[in-house]
């Protein structure tokens, strides 16, 4: 009985984790083609590094896409590659957070979410497509 109760106990600790995902609305954000981390942006081999601000539009567009992709988040368990594009994003709430896509193999499905409370990271997984198809809304172009 008190095996089950760790159980339940565990179960419970780390859906509240995954639940904590800041979900206050993006109000502003701006795109690193070539990602960012660390303060600057990353290049890959024969790429020119671009940065724009997103448009009230693609704002809008990031928040629907977040809403409707709410579930199937979880605790970030390995460390991801240096991503390939990356949004830095305010939140209505006056918090931060950063979005990172991957184009590495085994990656390229994955999207990262860290916020300003560590506890709040995230990660989940989509179709490749869905991801291209997000990333060129956002104004990627390769």
């Amino acid at each position: 009985m008190q095996r089950l109760t760790n159980l339940v106990f565990v179960c419970v600790i780390f859906a509240g984790v995954v639940a904590c995902r800041d979900e206050s609305p993006v109000v502003s954000g701006h795109a690193f083609d070539g990602g960012f981390i660390h303060g600057g942006t990353l290049v890959e081999p024969g790429r020119t590094p671009k940065n724009w601000p997103l448009s009230q539009e693609q704002v809008e567009l990031l928040n629907t896409w977040l809403k409707e992709h709410g579930s199937g988040w979880s605790m970030i368990v390995a460390t991801p590659p240096p991503p390939s594009f990356s949004i830095v994003v305010r939140h209505a709430n006056g918090k931060s957070s950063q979005i990172d896509f991957f184009s590495t193999k085994n990656w390229d499905k994955a999207l990262v979410i860290y916020a300003e409370n560590p506890s709040n990271n995230g990660i989940a997984s989509f179709s490749a497509e869905n991801l291209k198809n997000l990333r060129q809304q956002l104004g990627e172009v390769r």
